[in-house]
């Protein structure tokens, strides 16, 4: 399987954030985009979020809840917040549609991630497990990370809201014929 880069639907973003503040929502006048991995965990995929290089991600240590790109050059993968994501409300992040000098980064961690792919894997599993099914035995985990199992049973809500809403607007479109 090959690894892409994803982009997260905002508003889903910011109704996760409303549920568990761990999540980074970036709220004011510009629209920061949610780009990281997705990864297959039990019933859900899960959305890894990528953070762009920082000098302080060079000298941070790896962690079960962090994963350095090529020694942190590349920035870093925040397992403790990833996220249950459903489609539609991720996409494959088009790279050739970015900004040039954001383009180059893009490539470069999308190919650095693939070289760790099962190690990403394998990581988050470990932590998923850690936290949903021995959350007493790891409390210094739980509070560095989001509560899975409630963003899991929130993002079933979204799903099922937001059919709702799309069902009502079909039988409003026809009634009127449209």
């Amino acid at each position: 399987m090959t690894l892409y880069l994803y982009k997260v639907d905002t508003d889903y973003v910011k109704y996760l954030h409303s549920i568990d503040k761990k999540i980074q929502y970036y709220q004011g006048h510009h629209d920061k985009s949610y780009v990281g991995i997705v990864l297959n965990m039990g019933n859900f995929d899960y959305f890894v979020p990528l953070s762009s290089p920082k000098e302080k991600h060079k000298v941070l240590k790896e962690n079960q809840t962090l994963t350095k790109i090529k020694d942190g050059n590349l920035g870093v993968l925040n397992h403790n917040n990833m996220i249950p994501v459903l489609k539609p409300e991720y996409k494959i992040l088009d790279i050739k549609k970015q900004e040039y000098k954001y383009r180059g980064l893009l490539e470069k961690q999308q190919e650095a991630l693939r070289t760790i792919e099962d190690n990403i894997q394998r990581k988050s599993n470990i932590l998923y497990n850690l936290i949903t099914n021995h959350p007493n035995d790891n409390k210094k985990l739980l509070n560095l990370c989001c509560d899975f199992k409630t963003l899991e049973d929130a993002c079933l809500k979204y799903k099922h809201e937001k059919s709702k809403i799309s069902r009502k607007i079909e039988l409003t479109n026809h009634s009127l014929g449209m």
